[in-house]
């Protein structure tokens, strides 16, 4: 899992508009790294940068129960 993450870093650093580097980087932390609040900070950017499954996935709510959102709720 390292070197995909690795991967998509070396991916945003080259191009902070990459939205979708965003979205995949978000998935593999959400999904395999256990880190819900860093994959949804990537999955607002990518979705901010127009990456359409980013938006898909907000809208469906994954981001809904992590600490990021609740703290903005507040």
């Amino acid at each position: 899992m390292k070197s995909f993450k690795d991967d998509f870093e070396k991916a945003v650093n080259l191009n902070k508009d990459f939205g979708y580097a965003y979205s995949n980087r978000a998935l593999l932390k959400y999904t395999k790294l256990n880190d819900k609040t860093g994959g949804c900070e990537d999955l607002k950017k990518a979705a901010k940068l127009g990456d359409e499954d980013a938006k898909v996935h907000l809208k469906d709510g994954v981001c809904e129960d992590t600490p990021a959102h609740n703290h903005k709720q507040n």
